[in-house]
């Protein structure tokens, strides 16, 4: 067991249903990320939320393949699916997931959401650089 889902595991004591959200589908997730990858996760009484930030690999992957222009739908649908959940559930806590390192960091939403429109906008600046 990573350290990373050590720390989840004990934080994850509020989550009264849906334990397999913690137990099996995200101590999958973080024990598949690699140095540099980033998620939000967010543990309620019905189950949890992890949504992916930043995915070092398979963002780069994505970028030699096609440029800002395949990075920018990713990231774009990363922020939407992170809005909707935030906004079905109100008032959680939400921590962000840092692979180097093994960290989970307390952070507010918005902290976690500037991070996804910052990747966005460096997609979209390079996309208009390029062009």
């Amino acid at each position: 067991m990573t350290t990373m889902y050590r720390k989840m595991f004990k934080l994850g004591k509020i989550i009264k249903d849906y334990r397999e959200d913690l137990t099996k589908h995200d101590k999958r997730v973080v024990n598949a990320m690699e140095n540099g990858d980033l998620a939000a996760w967010s543990p309620r009484a019905g189950g949890t939320y992890l949504a992916k930030i930043h995915c070092e690999q398979s963002d780069a992957d994505a970028f030699e393949k096609g440029g800002y222009a395949a990075l920018l739908p990713i990231y774009k649908n990363r922020l939407e699916w992170l809005d909707a959940y935030n906004s079905q559930y109100r008032g959680l806590t939400w921590y962000l997931l840092e692979k180097h390192g093994e960290g989970v960091f307390v952070e507010d939403f918005e902290t976690i959401r500037k991070r996804l429109t910052d990747a966005i906008y460096r997609a979209q600046t390079g996309m208009l650089a390029a062009a």
